[in-house]
């Protein structure tokens, strides 16, 4: 299992394909630990894609991804192609696990502000 972190560049439209409707979805991330910045698409399949409905450009991301590879030839008479892929296993918002937990931290500091404040006598 591979893992990356990165910043959403942008999230694509679902993709229904074939006859048995096999659905796939992409996001590509940037990686900006280089001198060039590269954009690398990770694959969502199936039930997975759905992961994606909340994402949007400019969240940070940690994935978990396993890397695929596929030929396609579609007759003898054609050289082959070979395919890769990033296909994600786990995923976590970071930006969104973030932004949970400030908005839990300012909860807590206005309740315990209430409390400080109160002038009611418990007894």
């Amino acid at each position: 299992m591979l893992k990356f972190q990165g910043k959403v560049h942008t999230v694509l439209p679902l993709l229904i394909l074939g006859t048995r409707g096999f659905q796939k979805r992409q996001v590509v991330l940037l990686d900006e630990s280089t001198p060039y910045v590269q954009h690398i698409p990770f694959d969502f399949l199936r039930d997975d894609t759905a992961l994606l409905d909340d994402v949007k450009q400019g969240d940070f991301l940690d994935i978990s991804y396993q890397l695929t590879g596929r030929e396609w030839q579609p007759d003898p008479s054609v050289e082959a192609k070979y395919f890769v892929g990033c296909e994600v296993t786990a995923m976590t918002n970071l930006t969104q696990a973030e932004d949970a937990l400030i908005a839990d931290s300012e909860t807590k500091e206005q309740d315990k502000k209430e409390v400080a404040e109160s002038d009611d006598v418990p007894f």
